[in-house]
């Protein structure tokens, strides 16, 4: 070590690097051997989330919640660690000092780490994603700013009344729906009420919400329906007579599904032209994903609570 001494405010620049990334600071004080591991444990936890994304079962919010803070532990010891051991080596220089340790060659590893951990992250994201809603079209299942996690790894087989993830043709938006009509049914809709091959899909009074609809709240009717095979019933809002209300009977064609929002009369859905923003029929490719569980609700909190059961 050399006689020359590093002043406070220099040592606490050093232990900042680390905020960068884990290491880098222990990277400037020329302990390469160290800093090399220090990075490495956030890239082994991100390769760990990844193989059990990859070959694990699907996930739920319990394992979602383990894997998140393995994660977040692993990262947050590193950066202490690195904190730590850099302002206490940071106190006199080394000599002699290598490119690594120099702050071009910091800068150079931090940038290749960081354009690295781009593909990494869009290849997790092909497993799961995570998710949130930015508009009102399916209230009140889901609402505006809830978070939730999604299974990208393809729809599998679709059945009415599912809630899925469908991409805009052309673009890379994607919508949240709920799966109304199948390959071969033939659907209509008739003053707010959804038919199937000829049959109403009957409706509930469930009560009353005051929502907000552009340009003042108005008074929604909250109603219960379920579409012919749905394991469940599910909640809609209907504000009184609009526009998507009747739709002309149709079938829909091998290969593509007709999604409705459940917040009836302000979703921009099959029944919406796509100039007008809509999706019109949605080929079964553009379904991309379905939500799991929440992650966040709005007015609540943290969830967990599931989806897509």
């Amino acid at each position: 070590m050399s006689d020359e001494r590093r002043g406070a405010a220099a040592r606490l620049g050093i232990a900042a690097l680390n905020i960068a990334m884990p290491g880098l600071g222990l990277l400037r004080t020329g302990d390469g051997r160290l800093a090399a591991i220090l990075l490495a444990a956030p890239w082994l936890a991100l390769a760990l989330t990844f193989l059990w994304y990859a070959a694990g079962p699907q996930l739920n919010f319990t394992s979602y919640a383990i894997t998140s803070g393995t994660v977040f532990v692993a990262v947050l010891g590193a950066l202490a660690i690195s904190a730590v051991l850099s302002w206490r080596r940071s106190a006199e220089r080394s000599a002699p000092v290598r490119w690594w340790s120099r702050w071009y060659g910091i800068a150079a590893l931090w940038l290749v780490l960081m354009i690295l951990l781009q593909p990494v992250v869009a290849v997790m994201h092909g497993f799961y994603k995570p998710y949130y809603i930015p508009a009102e079209s399916m209230m009140p299942t889901l609402r505006k700013n809830d978070r939730f996690v999604a299974s990208m790894r393809g729809p599998g087989e679709l059945r009415r009344g599912d809630i899925v993830l469908v991409r805009v043709p052309g673009g890379d938006a994607v919508y949240i729906k709920r799966v109304a009509a199948l390959p071969g049914d033939r659907f209509a809709m008739v003053a707010g009420a959804v038919v199937i091959d000829g049959s109403p899909v009957a409706q509930h009074l469930v009560g009353t919400e005051r929502i907000e609809v552009p340009p003042y709240p108005r008074e929604a009717r909250r109603l219960a329906e379920r579409f012919p095979g749905e394991a469940r019933t599910h909640e809609i809002y209907d504000i009184g007579m609009t526009t998507v209300d009747d739709f002309p009977e149709s079938r829909i064609p091998a290969g593509h599904v007709f999604v409705l929002g459940d917040n009836r009369d302000q979703s921009a859905d099959s029944r919406v032209p796509r100039e007008q923003q809509g999706l019109e029929l949605v080929p079964v490719e553009n379904v991309v994903g379905r939500p799991l569980f929440f992650t966040w609700r709005a007015g609540r909190g943290i969830s967990g609570e599931s989806i897509a059961d």
